[in-house]
């Protein structure tokens, strides 16, 4: 994309028509390129220093380009389809699609509905790729029944679906944990000609991962090999994470496979383990990893460290913290939680607090599940109240919400905190009381 910006500012002010082609496909390289579009705002401005007046292809290109910065995008995409308004350039379809994949970057389904409800009313007539692109807008949200009617309502209106329609829906099936649904849509696609690819098993496969259904996940890995279409490690990852730990590891076959496990792999792996609490096997994979020179990541030592909590090694999660300082790997929230959360096993409150404070000292932003973490290892010591009521404190300093184990923490804190100011009153007293009777007892002078 940078080759295409020195393209347009080395054009004169006087050029031919032809040069607004040129400009367009500079536009569209900078949008497949992944360019911000600050750099398509750029290149638009040149165009026009340039005596070029931009086209709807160049609105397309430029509301195309958008779709990569999340939120933003929407806001970006809407203000180059104004500019295109004034300029006298009517929105057609192939720009409005592409205003719906800006809607799908910022998880804004509900403004694809209404932009393709306005295209149907006032036109341009939306295409198969105007409800693919809504269908997929939903799925990123998770409204896959929204999804699904995008899909049936192409078809009344003489639509034919295609694979990649049909994937759309069934990703949104996924996102969604729709597995029943996603099982109906592959079985739909069958009859109806269409020949699903690995996208759309994996998708099913997905959804029926995200329900912890491993026999049916396992089931559409089979069907797709029966198709006669080739897996791939991804596809092997979501089966993998639909898996309890123990065909978890035997699925992979980590010890020796056709299909390369990369970290993703282990990191299913592991978190499988983590659950039960398999810590020594969590740390085999963490270990069988390095091994094959794929570098851990957070995610990685995160769900190891917590399986050695829920297996009872706080020492060796706190052990798995040092070591990835010692490898230049910065700790996250999740893993200073993870770490705080396993000194609840020796009532080690005040190593809680220490790694509390290390991590705000290394510039990590806390959250609920961090400050939770300190507030439940103080709670089971019972000995270290005033240090759960400053935390409490500063958590509303920082306008972070409490939930039930905020609640839960702080009462009992309340309730030793009392406890050890009425002990003390008592001593108090009975010191006072002490004192003044040993005074009576005494000569007189």
């Amino acid at each position: 994309w940078t080759s295409a910006l020195a393209l347009v500012a080395d054009l004169g002010p006087r050029r031919l028509a032809s040069d607004v082609f040129a400009c367009n496909v500079a536009l569209d390289a900078l949008g497949s390129a992944g360019a911000a579009w600050h750099r398509v705002c750029e290149m638009l401005g040149q165009m026009r220093r340039a005596d070029l007046r931009p086209d709807v292809v160049s609105l397309g290109s430029a509301v195309g380009a958008c779709r990569r910065d999340g939120e933003a995008s929407w806001a970006t995409a809407l203000r180059f389809l104004a500019g295109g308004k004034q300029a006298g350039l009517a929105a057609n379809v192939v720009v409005c699609n592409s205003l719906m994949s800006c809607c799908a970057s910022a998880a804004l389904w509900e403004m694809a509905v209404g932009l393709l409800w306005t295209m149907e009313r006032f036109g341009p007539a939306p295409s198969l790729i105007s409800f693919s692109a809504c269908a997929a807008c939903a799925a990123e949200t998770g409204s896959w029944e929204v999804a699904l009617r995008l899909l049936r309502a192409a078809e009344r209106r003489g639509l034919e679906l295609n694979a990649v329609a049909c994937n759309a829906g069934l990703n949104a099936c996924s996102s969604g944990s729709a597995w029943q649904a996603a099982g109906l849509l592959l079985g739909r696609m069958r009859r109806q000609g269409l020949r699903p690819d690995v996208v759309s098993y994996a998708s099913a496969a997905s959804a029926c991962g995200r329900s912890a259904l491993w026999a049916t996940a396992l089931r559409m890995l089979l069907e797709m090999e029966q198709a006669g279409l080739r897996s791939n490690i991804v596809v092997h990852n979501t089966v993998a994470s639909a898996c309890e730990w123990e065909r978890s590891l035997c699925f992979f076959g980590l010890q020796g496979s056709a299909l390369a496990p990369d970290l993703v792999s282990f990191n299913d792996a592991i978190r499988a383990c983590e659950g039960d609490g398999r810590w020594q096997q969590a740390l085999e994979l963490l270990e069988n990893a390095r091994l094959r020179r794929l570098r851990p990541s957070c995610v990685t030592c995160s769900s190891a460290m917590s399986a050695c909590r829920r297996g009872g090694q706080a020492t060796r999660a706190h052990v798995l913290l040092g070591q990835m300082r010692a490898s230049q790997l910065e700790p996250n929230v999740v893993t200073y939680s993870a770490a705080i959360t396993a000194c609840e096993l020796g009532q080690r409150w005040a190593r809680a607090l220490a790694l509390f404070k290390s991590m705000c000292v290394a510039g990590v932003q806390s959250n609920l599940a961090s400050c939770n973490a300190l507030l439940v290892a103080c709670q089971a010591a019972r000995g270290s109240w005033e240090t759960t009521l400053g935390t409490f404190d500063a958590m509303g300093q920082s306008r972070l919400q409490g939930d039930a184990i905020t609640q839960c923490a702080v009462a009992s804190a309340c309730e030793v905190g009392v406890q050890s100011m009425v002990l003390t009153k008592l001593l108090g007293d009975l010191a006072d009381s002490t004192g003044a009777s040993l005074a009576g007892r005494g000569p007189k002078v």
